[in-house]
C-alpha cells in the first residue's frame, strides 16, 4: 500500500522560482502527494499577475493570504482579499492582477503543474515565444 508521508513546511521554506514576474513558492509537490496535487505560495507586489489563459489538465484553488487581487475567471470580474478563496476550473479562462503586495496560496489539481514553473524559471524568460512553447507543453495555453 502507497501511504502519502506528512510534511511540515515552515515559513519561508519550500523551493522558490520565479514564472516571469510571478513569484512562486513549491510548499507541497506532486511527487509527495502521489501526482494528485500541489500547492504553492506566491507572494508578490501590485501590478505583478498573469495574463488570461487556461489549463486544460489542472483545476486551480486560490486562497488570499494577505493583500488584494483582482481576478478574471470565465469574463467575470472579481476582487478578493485576505480570507477570499477563488475557483478556477480546467479549461476556463482566467487572469489576475494584485492590487496591493499579496500573498497567496494555489492548490493545483491534478499534480504535476509545479514542473512547469520549474522548467520556466531555469530558462531564458526574456524569449517569450520559447516561454509559451513551454506553457503549451503543459496544456497551458494564452486566451484573449
Amino acid at each position: 500500500m502507497n501511504t502519502l508521508e506528512p510534511k511540515y513546511i515552515k515559513r519561508g521554506e519550500g523551493e522558490h522560482v520565479k514564472v516571469l514576474a510571478d513569484n512562486i513558492t513549491i510548499k507541497v509537490s506532486s511527487e509527495e502527494t502521489h501526482g494528485q496535487f500541489a500547492v504553492v505560495e506566491t507572494n508578490n507586489e501590485a501590478g505583478a499577475g498573469v495574463p488570461p489563459h487556461y489549463h486544460t489538465n489542472e483545476d486551480e484553488v486560490f486562497y488570499i493570504v494577505e493583500g488584494e487581487a483582482e481576478f478574471m475567471v470565465h469574463g467575470k470580474k472579481i476582487v478578493a482579499g485576505p480570507g477570499d478563496t477563488i475557483f478556477g476550473p480546467r479549461n476556463v479562462p482566467h487572469a489576475y492582477t494584485f492590487l496591493k503586495p499579496t500573498k497567496m496560496l494555489v492548490t493545483i489539481a491534478q499534480g504535476g503543474f509545479e514542473r512547469m514553473f520549474k522548467e520556466v524559471h531555469n530558462m531564458d524568460q526574456s524569449n517569450i515565444e520559447e516561454v509559451v512553447k513551454t506553457f503549451n507543453k503543459y496544456g497551458v495555453f494564452l486566451a484573449e
